[in-house]
């Protein structure tokens, strides 16, 4: 009886043990991602005013992991500007996107907790967003599956 007692609980520090390491490693990749935005060269007369990252669902349906690297920014020039700019000035991974989107206030989506803490009132604000997604089902290694048991992406 003592056996199975420990052999149930060496199983259970072994999955609670599983799910913080993908937790862990998730926000790595996210973090990753707001470094090479934040690595990038700023665009002329712009101005850096938060950064963050993501990790988690948080737009779509079905399930899967989406990482953000994300920075808001204060700029004269439009957003299809600046997404020229960021296109020209980054090397995005196969599966990585770039957007760029005007910033009407602290929401850093439409929907969720996420929110940026030092929004300005004034003037014009992008949020630049670094973005990757991996749906359950399209993952091409053994290594993604395993990043999609997140929780965080379901």
């Amino acid at each position: 009886m003592k056996k199975a007692g420990a052999l149930l609980i060496s199983i259970l520090i072994l999955i609670v043990l599983f799910h913080s390491v993908i937790y862990v490693v998730n926000n790595f990749i996210a973090m990753g991602m707001e470094r090479q935005l934040r690595n990038c060269q700023l665009p002329p007369e712009s101005k850096m005013i938060e950064s963050a990252s993501v990790a988690g669902k948080v737009l779509g349906g079905g399930n899967g992991m989406q990482w953000y690297g994300i920075l808001l920014i204060r700029s004269d020039m439009s957003e299809e500007e600046l997404l020229q700019w960021y296109k020209s000035h980054m090397n995005p991974a196969e599966n990585e996107e770039i957007y760029v989107i005007r910033q009407e206030g602290p929401e850093m989506f439409e929907y969720g907790e996420w929110r940026f803490h030092s929004y300005p009132d004034d003037g014009p604000c992008y949020q630049i967003q670094l973005f990757r997604n991996l749906a359950v089902g399209t993952e091409s290694s053994i290594w993604e599956s395993l990043l999609n048991h997140d929780l965080r992406g379901h």
